[in-house]
């Protein structure tokens, strides 16, 4: 990958944006979310890139057992400190480029507002890691990038901070790794026409 897994914690750890994009939360929830992961089974939950687990709070009170993942230390324990008064969650760090729970476990992976900064090989490593740890008709759903500029340039320095990735590539990789589509649909970000895509795929 194009960015070492030490530069990427040194990027996310206390980042302002967390704060920034909490009070946009619900409307997300109600707008692009929700409506794609009603029907899933919640027994077992991925929160891939939790950041300061402001997705988490939805998935919590719907969660039977909630895993928050993360590259950084740092938000982990912030997560631990928000949900201190909750039981059935654990928290685990990552290594920017797998999801550390056992194959076959996962009813739901979820990632929302996190993967449409990946460098395209963590991406598609993720992929992969999905395809093994959910389990038989299990649930993924992704909010990743449709961007397909810039692909040699700091990231940071695209539009809303996406990474190279388009909705072509990325089905193509769930495909390839034998998850099916359940949906694909290519979305807004703010006045970006046709920046992101939510891709929900099925074990």
């Amino acid at each position: 990958m194009s960015d070492t897994i030490e530069r990427l914690r040194k990027i996310w750890a206390n980042n302002p944006y967390y704060d920034h994009a909490e009070p946009f939360m619900q409307e997300q929830w109600d707008n692009l979310i929700y409506s794609r992961i009603k029907d899933c089974d919640f027994s077992y939950v991925v929160d891939l890139a939790c950041g300061r687990g402001r997705n988490s709070v939805k998935l919590a009170i719907r969660s039977k057992h909630l895993v928050l993942v993360d590259i950084c230390q740092q938000n982990l324990e912030a997560c631990q400190q928000r949900f201190s008064c909750l039981s059935g969650i654990e928290y685990l760090l990552c290594d920017g480029q797998s999801i550390p729970v056992q194959p076959d476990t996962a009813t739901l992976v979820y990632c929302f507002d996190a993967m449409v900064h990946f460098d395209p090989v963590a991406v598609f490593r993720y992929i992969e890691d999905c395809a093994k740890v959910l389990r038989p008709d299990g649930i993924g759903f992704f909010h990743h990038s449709n961007y397909s500029g810039n692909q040699n340039g700091d990231w940071r320095h695209n539009p809303h901070a996406r990474n190279h990735m388009t909705q072509q590539l990325f089905v193509d990789k769930c495909k390839e790794v034998g998850l099916s589509i359940v949906s694909s649909d290519i979305i807004d970000w703010g006045t970006a026409e046709g920046l992101d895509c939510i891709t929900v795929v099925k074990k």
